[in-house]
């Protein structure tokens, strides 16, 4: 669902074994071809902050990205990543799971592609990370402050949400194709309704 939303992620696979269990493979990022170790740091570890505690706001996200990488397109990746943990209910988004790589050649830092993305009620109830201040109900303008203030015009926004929203609705699709639960299909099902209802008033 989150490469139909269009955030960038490494390579995954569904693994069935001989019992007829069902695991779920990433492949590393962190790996070279060769099996060199790249640099990683994670937003947390950058910032000093404990995951454990919820603390962090996307708009720190967002401005350590602009001044780590220096690129607009890993801005908007993490823009579109944001919207996809928000209309996802992706609820454990805490400062851990933001990483950052480094070109061992160029010097040149790039946004990792994400991982750990997962249907979640986050501590109380909220986004381990806040958006604009905002930690249980998100809405259009709270996106709309962040992209405001990061130079992503409303026309870029716009699109990502239709794009995003547009592969949340496909959900149902999606957990067939993953063996997922009638039960607990539908149980996320009911709560990506009320996020999209609630995220998308203006």
């Amino acid at each position: 669902m989150a490469a139909a939303a269009g955030v960038a992620l490494p390579k995954t696979r569904l693994f069935t074994t001989s019992r007829n269990e069902l695991f779920f493979g990433v492949k590393r990022f962190d790996r070279g071809t060769e099996n060199q170790r790249y640099h990683i740091q994670t937003f947390g570890n950058l910032i000093q902050a404990n995951f454990r505690i919820p603390a962090c706001d996307y708009g720190d996200l967002l401005k350590v990205t602009s001044i780590l990488t220096r690129n607009h397109a890993d801005i908007l990746r993490v823009f579109r990543l944001m919207l996809f943990n928000v209309l996802a209910h992706n609820r454990d988004d805490h400062c851990k799971n933001f990483s950052f790589i480094l070109d061992h050649i160029t010097g040149h830092w790039s946004l990792s592609p994400a991982y750990d993305l997962t249907f979640s009620t986050g501590p109380g109830g909220e986004h381990s990370t806040t958006i604009a201040g905002e930690g249980s109900s998100p809405l259009y303008n709270h996106f709309k402050k962040l992209a405001e203030k990061h130079t992503i015009s409303l026309k870029e926004m716009d699109e990502m949400i239709v794009e995003v929203s547009d592969a949340t609705k496909r959900w149902l699709e999606f957990a067939d194709t993953a063996e997922v639960s009638v039960k607990r299909a539908k149980t996320i099902a009911a709560h990506l309704e009320s996020v999209k209802n609630g995220s998308m008033m203006r």
